[in-house]
């Protein structure tokens, strides 16, 4: 499978968010950890925590004053290095929820829906690397509204709340997921699922492509059966990505895949070879 996309724009895969995540915070966490103690270690991240939370304080301290951008951005950073110091899972999620949600707020003050995506790896973040965390299901449901009513983003919406549905059964949550689904499935032409013959086999299938551009973000998801291996290179004016042995659905080998974006993204093909 060839997967063609035209510059400027870096393919984000949605099975490599968290490995990716984890390969940009690694090298700082690797430098504090140059001669320092774990108890030092800790002990910084108490502190940053503790600035960040002021600093959070003091951006909401006054809800008619308008705060810049880059005020927002200097608060998340500050919380990420408490993040990238917490050795021992102490305060990760509630520093997660603390960036989730205000990237939320940039992208609603700003317009700006690529905060949206970053709250929402936030949020996924906290589910998958804290299962202990009292607030485990409200970042998966906080996941779902913003698929659903800040992006538009039916398909993504619907695989969220099924996936709610799943992880909380027999609660009042699944009900309200299931309720969710039911009302946006009649609408969700988009929404396709890998034919039982593609999933019974081996080889991986890619079951649906979204994509997403603006004037300054633009973002692929691809979703498949299985983790697969990838290159990518460039090719003139295009950045190729390569996905040995993976084929498309048969729903999805019927369409024409040749998407016009506006944008940094200007186009999205996926063909096979």
């Amino acid at each position: 499978m060839v997967f063609k996309q035209h510059k400027p724009f870096i393919v984000v895969l949605s099975i490599v968010l968290v490995m990716l995540f984890c390969l940009t915070i690694k090298p700082g966490m690797n430098v504090e950890q140059s001669g320092r103690s774990l108890k030092e270690i800790e002990q910084s991240s108490q502190n940053f925590l503790e600035k960040a939370s002021l600093l959070n304080r003091n951006l909401h301290s006054n809800p008619n004053f308008k705060h810049s951008e880059a005020e927002y951005l200097e608060v998340i950073s500050t919380y990420k290095k408490a993040l990238d110091r917490d050795r021992v899972k102490q305060n990760g999620d509630e520093i997660l929820l603390a960036m989730a949600k205000l990237s939320e707020e940039i992208a609603k003050e700003f317009h700006k829906p690529r905060y949206y995506y970053s709250a929402i790896d936030y949020y996924q973040q906290l589910f998958y690397s804290y299962p202990q965390s009292r607030h485990k299901t409200s970042a998966l449901v906080s996941v779902a509204k913003i698929y659903e009513k800040d992006l538009a983003d039916t398909e993504e919406a619907i695989r969220t709340y099924s996936e709610i549905a799943k992880q909380f059964p027999n609660s009042i949550t699944a009900r309200e997921a299931e309720a969710k689904m039911a009302r946006l499935l009649p609408y969700d032409e988009l929404l396709t699922e890998a034919p039982k013959e593609a999933i019974n086999q081996r080889e991986p299938y890619i079951t649906s492509i979204r994509s997403f551009s603006s004037n300054d973000y633009a973002r692929i998801v691809v979703d498949l059966t299985s983790n697969v291996e990838f290159e990518r290179y460039e090719s003139g004016n295009s950045i190729v990505i390569v996905l040995p042995k993976v084929k498309l659905t048969q729903e999805l080998a019927a369409r024409n895949l040749a998407t016009n974006l506006e944008g940094m993204l200007t186009q999205v093909k996926a063909e096979e070879s």
